[in-house]
């Protein structure tokens, strides 16, 4: 009996261990991004930088390589192998307000467009775009 106390004493202390050391590695959400071309868009003409690094979510450095490597030891390494990275750079052609409006009401466009409520077949041709903008209007009432 006392063999079997022992032996899971050892057991639970590696165990333990295991889980320590995981926990102990394991530090903040630090990601440093490197190796491509970073654009800053700080000032009026481009910017590069060597390293970004974001801490949980947020960028919490701009510079040289070397500099990031030694402050953020423990921070994970991602390799943009020669991609582009525009930190904070918000993709300003989707429209999310735009989408909502024309959405709502009747598309004619040269090609199909696949929305929500359903498929709206494009025209093609100048006759063709006045007779569906006449439909879309008479529909309309206005």
């Amino acid at each position: 009996m006392r063999n079997k106390s022992i032996l899971f004493a050892v057991v639970a202390a590696l165990l333990f261990c295991g889980t320590y050391t995981q926990a102990a590695e394991k530090q903040t959400d630090q990601i440093i991004y490197y190796g491509g071309d970073i654009i800053t868009m700080e000032g009026d003409k481009a910017e590069y930088a060597e390293a970004v690094v974001q801490e949980n979510g947020k960028i919490v450095f701009v510079g040289k390589k070397d500099a990031a490597l030694t402050k953020y030891k423990t921070a994970g390494k991602h390799d943009l192998k020669g991609q582009t990275m525009m930190p904070g750079h918000i993709e300003p052609h989707l429209h999310p307000s735009i989408a909502a409006i024309l959405l709502s009401g009747d598309i004619v466009a040269p090609y199909d467009w696949d929305v929500p409520d359903g498929l709206k077949k494009g025209v093609e041709g100048h006759e063709a775009y006045i007779k569906r903008v006449g439909e879309s209007v008479a529909k309309k009432g206005t």
